[in-house]
């Protein structure tokens, strides 16, 4: 199923910014995966688009709310790396760097290949208790 120009101007009238849009009409032939047109067409098959979109309830992770406020910096942390590569293809690093909130943060090159937010690791039991 194809995104039409009548979605496309839903979610523009339903506060949808200009990166999302983008991101939302890439051409597949453009990128490998696009979980933001994905999560798009979801919500083209599942909710009901006749209402009013100032009703509309963009619902997802944080990397995708970040996307429909148009936040790429923070979109780009709080991804993964598939969603960092759709990012850094359509927009460019220069972009996304741009976008930062402040400039003492790091850059996505600063940032590297792991662009999520990293937490500390999870003791892990040891594999040896688990035997009798």
């Amino acid at each position: 199923m194809d995104l039409t120009p009548d979605n496309i101007e839903f979610f523009r009238e339903a506060g949808a910014s200009e990166e999302f849009l983008t991101l939302i009409q890439v051409s597949p032939d453009d990128v490998n995966r696009n979980p933001v047109r994905r999560e798009a067409r979801c919500y083209v098959s599942h909710t009901d688009l006749d209402g009013d979109p100032e009703d509309f309830p963009p619902e997802g992770s944080r990397f995708l709310r970040n996307v429909w406020d148009g936040d790429l910096y923070d979109a780009y942390r709080q991804g993964d790396f598939v969603t960092a590569t759709l990012l850094t293809t359509v927009f460019g690093k220069d972009r996304l760097n741009s976008a930062r909130p402040r400039p003492e943060l790091p850059t996505v090159e600063e940032l590297g290949s792991t662009p999520f937010i990293v937490s500390e690791p999870r003791p892990q039991p040891d594999a040896r208790e688990n035997f009798i």
